[in-house]
């Protein structure tokens, strides 16, 4: 089996934070081209375009989110592999918001067919924001507004800090 990197998917944040990795091809929405046009992400693909895709894994996501993520693929399994299709299923994944990073790799298999691996890494959600002890003034609720984060939101270390600035501003202020 030989194992060929199709495509990395990334937020403009993360790839600012990331230095690029020697010949590994990447493509994000900032500088892909029309569906007619040629993509040099894909020039790794065209060896497998046409082959039948075998199956889609999803390495790290539970079982029923795989069945989840797997209906909303525009390329699916039994079909012929095809790069339009492969580019519209990275999009989407992406587009759901759950995920910081997209990667597809193919794999051929011994009867000519490919295997296609979709690698995520999740995004994270702020799920709660709680003030533990009794602060007096400010008050608990001044404290939580002052984080300026949002319950559902992207996670991310630089809102983390930011709220961090936010609260130790308002303590000084009071």
């Amino acid at each position: 089996m030989c194992t060929i990197f199709v495509v990395s998917v990334l937020p403009v944040h993360l790839l600012a934070q990331q230095s690029p990795a020697p010949s590994s091809p990447t493509a994000g929405p900032a500088n892909q081209t029309s569906a007619q046009s040629p993509n040099p992400a894909f020039g790794s693909i065209a060896s497998f375009l046409g082959l039948r895709v075998r199956e889609i894994r999803f390495p790290m996501v539970s079982e029923r989110e795989k069945n989840h993520l797997l209906a909303l693929l525009p390329q699916k399994v039994g079909q012929l592999l095809n790069r339009d299709l492969v580019r519209d299923s990275l999009k989407i994944l992406y587009d759901t918001g759950l995920f910081a990073d997209v990667q597809v790799s193919a794999e051929k298999t011994a009867d000519n067919e490919v295997i296609l691996t979709f690698s995520t890494v999740n995004n994270y959600f702020v799920g709660s924001i709680a003030v533990e002890g009794d602060p007096g003034r400010p008050s608990a609720n001044q404290l939580v507004s002052a984080t300026k984060l949002q319950l559902g939101e992207v996670y991310t270390p630089d809102k983390l800090e930011r709220a961090n600035k936010n609260i130790l501003q308002v303590m000084s202020d009071n």
